[in-house]
This record gives structure tokens, sequence and C-alpha cells, in this order.
């Protein structure tokens, strides 16, 4: 049973703010979530979760069941919204932030996808790769923000500047899952022949299945097999992963932030919308290695 505070019900409106997502069962968005809700509740407010599944779920909670429950605002996480959904939800008096994307009219906190696989492709040619293969996901359906074709563009972009090689086998789509990638990446390595020296992964759980693929085919890590991936999963530490990190839990509780400052602002006017795009991070341990400084991979 949802609770509600007695300023709320002398407004008309709750003291919960809704939280949209794509997945609940992913560490991005449990982590993204988990800021937005701790910011919520040291705030008196309550995080409503709405858990988007086909089209069918989409279109019902976005022009419905938001509105029925009276939130008081809602934040959308890596989802794109058409003008006319969100007008519906301003039109309702409702606040709403975006997270992983620009949304019509509304602030929107982002990170450059494109630059992150950008930066990571270069380290690993930094080191003296050539032979590096990238593990994505499938492409993004139009209502999904183009996060992991935004990593293949800067893998491949990177891989261009240097004027190296993009092989087509070396191009690998997974499904952002550890066992996922660990299958694609070990079908990949059990070739000897142009066997690539370094991974780029567009998860840190498809990296670490990368580097466990890797060990049960007695290949070394790093020495036989260099690998980078993003988000800074705590599961990357048990590896040594070098990572860069989204700050998944530092954009939810700026989310939040956002929100409360609507909410606090409201009668007094509109307010330009801003959109925030953070920093990244690398956290470099040691499962990348100096492709010069290795014996037997020439």
């Amino acid at each position: 049973m949802a609770f509600y505070h007695a300023s709320s019900l002398a407004s008309g409106r709750s003291r919960n703010i809704g939280v949209v997502l794509p997945y609940v069962d992913r560490w991005f968005f449990a982590t993204v979530l988990d800021g937005i809700a701790s910011t919520l509740t040291a705030a008196g407010y309550d995080a409503a979760l709405y858990n988007l599944q086909g089209e069918t779920s989409r279109e019902s909670v976005l022009t419905d069941f938001l509105l029925r429950k009276r939130l008081a605002a809602a934040a959308v996480v890596s989802l794109r919204l058409t003008p006319g959904e969100t007008e519906h939800l301003f039109s309702a008096g409702i606040p709403l932030v975006g997270i992983g994307g620009s949304l019509e009219g509304a602030p929107t906190i982002s990170v450059d996808d494109l630059d992150a696989g950008l930066r990571a492709t270069n380290h690993l040619i930094q080191l003296g790769h050539c032979r590096i293969a990238f593990v994505g996901g499938p492409a993004e359906a139009g209502r999904s923000f183009p996060m992991s074709s935004d990593r293949r563009r800067g893998f491949e972009r990177a891989m261009s500047t240097a004027r190296l090689p993009i092989h087509e086998r070396n191009q690998l789509v997974s499904d952002f899952t550890f066992l996922g990638a660990y299958q694609q990446v070990k079908n990949l390595l059990a070739e000897p022949e142009q066997r690539p020296t370094a991974v780029f992964a567009a998860s840190d759980e498809m990296a670490t299945g990368a580097i466990l693929a890797a060990r049960d085919l007695d290949l070394d890590v790093p020495r036989d097999l260099s690998a980078i991936g993003i988000d800074a999963h705590p599961i990357g530490g048990t590896f040594g992963l070098t990572t860069i990190d989204r700050r998944a839990r530092r954009r939810g509780t700026h989310a939040a932030q956002l929100l409360l400052r609507q909410l606090v602002s409201r009668g007094t006017g509109h307010r330009r919308p801003r959109t925030a795009s953070g920093p990244l991070h690398r956290t470099i341990l040691d499962v990348t290695a100096r492709f010069e400084l290795l014996a037997g991979l020439s």
C-alpha cells in the first residue's frame, strides 16, 4: 500500500515520484534506481517503479498509469519519449527529468557514449594493440537511445583514425550479459589464426565474460588478451578490469536532485531546461597490457 504524507493529501497530489525503466534486472539500471530512491527518501518522497515491457506496457504507463497515480514528478531512464508523450506529462503538471539521452523540453543527464567508445579503444591502441575485437549489443529499437551503437561508432572511429583494420569476425553482438559474451568471445578466441590481442566490451559484464572465456582457453590475461569495459561494475574489480566509469549511482542522485528542485520552484514560473553531460572516468587496473612487451603475439 502506498504511503501518503499529510501535505500531499491536502494538495491532492502524492509525494510519489515515478521512475520509468526498460529493465530492473540489470546492474546499471538498478544502480541508477538506487541513487534516485535514496535521494528521494531523504527528502521525504517515495519512488514508484514502472518497468516497461513492450509497446503495450509503454503506452499504458506513459499515457494513462502515470497520470492516474497523480505523481508528483517522473524520471525516465534510457528511454526516448516522443514530443507528444512529454507534452502529455507536462500538461498534467508532472515535472520530468531524463537519464541517458535528450528529452524535448525536459532537463536531461547523459553520457557521451561515442566518446566512451573512442576513449576505451584508444586506450588499447596506445598500448600497441592492432587486432581489437568489439563486443556490443544489438541495434537499438527506435524507442531506445543508441547507447551500444554509439560505443560501436566510437570504436570504429578510433580504429579508422589509427588506420587499423576492422575485421567483421571481430565485431560481436551479444546481449549485455556475462554468459552471452562468454560464449561469443570463446568461439572467437578458439580459432588461433588472426586471434585478437584485445577486446573492448560495451559493458563490464560482457568484458568479464570475455576474460573468463580467455582463461578457459588457457590464455593469459593480459599477456595473451587485454580487455576493457564500461560501467565500473563491482564484478570488474574481481577480475582487475580496466573500465570507463559512467557513475551510474551519481547520475541517479543528480536526476532526483533536479526533480526536487523543479518541485520546489513549481510556483515560480517556467525554468529553462538544462542538459547535463556527465564526466567519464577511467579506472586502470591490470587486465590491459602493452602489446609490444608481450611475447609470442606478433
